[in-house]
């Protein structure tokens, strides 16, 4: 009864025209929109009626093939082919010109269509949402994957760098050592020879006095043999 009262109906069209256009505003800046000519499948668009992303702005005319042909201003007709009634049964009456169940019927079958596309809509974004953070989360994974890996190669590099200081170091140290103890045989040897020079020259120095011992024992024993000789002559 509602929707049979010219004003009452001519509101309701108004409305719904006002809803399809801030709908088709909404959605014609959605990041979903590219997602839909991209990956998703749509009637509309698979029909060859759009062709790339760039015929979004014909977004609008693709409803109108999703609520049939076009109707003619029903408002205006309404208030033409309706007609108060004195009928005591009903406080409205139809006009015989105008048959208001076909209007009715195909305003409740466009805001259905409208409905079921505004779900496979949502349906749609949410896939899409879904993917993108399943995307999201792999890129984390990754990410973190890689850290871990850049890490562990670090640590492994530090830990094989200090390794090799170590060793380094180690064989450092060891030729230090050999060098020391080198220097200390080589210096203990030297010692000793110096020793056995020493002894050798006290040796000859020990024989030299001997020699000159024996010789002046010899002198001397020689001068008192001439002394008696000398003395056994004068006599």
């Amino acid at each position: 009864v509602y929707l049979r009262c010219p004003q009452a109906r001519s509101r309701a069209l108004e409305e719904e025209r006002h809803r399809e256009k801030q709908e088709d505003q909404f959605f014609a800046g959605e990041p979903w929109d590219s997602f839909q000519f991209d990956k998703g499948e749509d009637p509309v668009v698979d029909d060859g009626s759009v062709s790339s992303v760039e015929d979004l702005d014909g977004f609008a005319s693709a409803d109108s093939l999703h609520s049939g042909p076009a109707k003619p201003d029903l408002a205006q007709e309404s208030s033409e082919s309706w007609a108060w009634s004195s009928s005591e049964e009903s406080d409205f009456e139809v006009h015989a010109k105008h048959d208001t169940s076909s209007d009715e019927e195909g305003l409740f079958i466009d805001m259905d269509e409208r409905i079921k596309r505004r779900v496979e809509q949502l349906r749609k974004e949410d896939e899409w949402r879904k993917e993108k953070e399943a995307e999201r989360k792999a890129a984390r994974k990754a990410e973190r994957a890689e850290k871990k890996r850049l890490k562990r190669e670090r640590e492994e590099a530090e830990a094989k760098k200090k390794a090799e200081e170590e060793e380094l170091k180690r064989k450092q140290e060891e030729e230090e050592l050999k060098r020391k103890q080198e220097a200390e045989i080589s210096e203990e040897r030297r010692q000793s020879m110096l020793e056995e020079q020493k002894i050798q020259q006290m040796q000859q120095m020990a024989e030299q006095r001997k020699q000159y011992l024996e010789a002046e024992r010899q002198r001397k024993a020689k001068e008192q043999e001439e002394k008696a000789r000398e003395k056994m002559e004068k006599k």
